[in-house]
């Protein structure tokens, strides 16, 4: 097997997805950070801890930058994202706010109720923070809010003014699937940062070389499976010379014909119906490599772990991603790979995985 992987531009540990939740509640977790984990410090109860990717902060941690060319963006349990800077530090993580979402309202506006945040006025809006008040004006209007448990409470001119609390704290999730996929991605990313020697098969050297290799595709040398569906499909390669052709059969028919100039690339929507398909990459030298995937109805079910929508989103699809890459010795790899891609781009977590799967690292089932 090939390993050749490069030093990745974010040199930061990846680290806990989720974790057991003990003293104050979470409010929020590291969701990004741009270089080194020394830049960045994180004090709990006056010790210092690592910052880590999805870090879970707890109420009254302090976040410092040491310096003023980096940025750490916070994803709160509001749904929102805080970008923390050198200037505005420390940065300590303050009461729960949790997501409360304004789910129905009886009746128009107008005058019949307010939203109120300290002390002034808001306009009419779905989500409100800890601490909002709203005001009913009469016995018509009747407001029901959506907490962040899901549960319902109902608001009326009995209760008003109804002052936002606390619901509690965010859902955490601690299993050994959890630390199963931290852990993936944790050494993935640790070997990609202490690899400084690509090591290749007898292809040839890379692109760089004077005999350069024909084009290939690491992740559809074995049998992969997709699902059915209208959906664009993310490729990549390597070796070759551009402009490349790809060509995508179902026995025979065209499904898709179309020149690139990149090596990385994202199709049109394909219309992909269930039967084997059939793969050819040729590059400017018409050299040829033909691959073969089948196309299924469904994939296997998540486990209800990599279910849960309080787990943040991009999380979660890496999570399941890396779930599905280990089933049935990789055959679903490359079903995978089409998820981690979408959001690579934004999450580097999701990009580790990637690059990874393209090199067909070693994924084992979970226990």
């Amino acid at each position: 097997m090939r390993i050749d992987l490069k030093r990745f531009t974010i040199s930061a540990l990846v680290c806990t997805f989720v974790g057991n939740v003990q003293a104050a509640d979470i409010v929020g977790q590291i969701d990004y950070f741009n270089c080194v984990p020394d830049v960045y410090s994180l004090t709990r109860d006056g010790k210092k801890m690592a910052v880590k990717f999805f870090s879970l902060l707890r109420e009254g941690d302090q976040v410092a930058i040491n310096t003023d060319k980096n940025t750490l963006s916070l994803e709160l349990s509001y749904e929102d994202t805080i970008a923390v800077h050198h200037q505005t530090q420390p940065y300590t993580a303050i009461a729960l706010p949790l997501s409360v979402k304004v789910a129905e309202a009886a009746c128009p506006p107008d005058d019949a109720y307010s939203f109120k945040r300290d002390g002034k006025m808001l306009p009419i809006q779905p989500t409100l923070l800890v601490g909002d008040q709203i005001v009913v004006n009469n016995a018509t209007p009747t407001i029901h809010l959506k907490l962040g448990d899901n549960k319902v409470e109902e608001v009326n001119h009995k209760n008003s003014p109804y002052t936002v609390k606390s619901t509690g704290k965010v859902s955490s999730t601690s299993s050994n699937l959890w630390a199963w996929v931290k852990q993936v991605v944790t050494d993935w990313h640790e070997e990609e940062l202490q690899t400084t020697v690509a090591i290749v098969n007898t292809r040839g050297v890379g692109d760089t070389s004077p005999d350069i290799p024909t084009p290939y595709i690491d992740l559809l040398e074995e049998p992969r499976e997709l699902v059915a569906g209208t959906r664009t499909l993310h490729l990549a390669w390597k070796g070759g010379e551009k402009p490349y052709e790809l060509i995508l059969q179902q026995e025979g028919r065209p499904i898709l014909s179309e020149a690139f100039q990149e090596q990385r690339i994202t199709t049109p929507p394909l219309k992909l119906t269930p039967g084997e398909y059939q793969l050819r990459l040729s590059d400017k030298q018409q050299r040829t490599v033909d691959y073969t995937f089948t196309v299924v109805g469904s994939k296997p079910g998540y486990p209800s772990e990599l279910l849960d929508s309080n787990i943040p989103k991009d999380t979660r699809l890496t999570a399941q991603a890396l779930w599905l890459a280990a089933q049935e010795e990789g055959q679903w790899s490359f079903e995978a790979y089409q998820q981690l891609a979408k959001i690579a781009e934004h999450y580097p977590p999701a990009r580790i995985s990637r690059d990874a799967l393209e090199q067909l690292a070693p994924i084992e089932q979970p226990e």
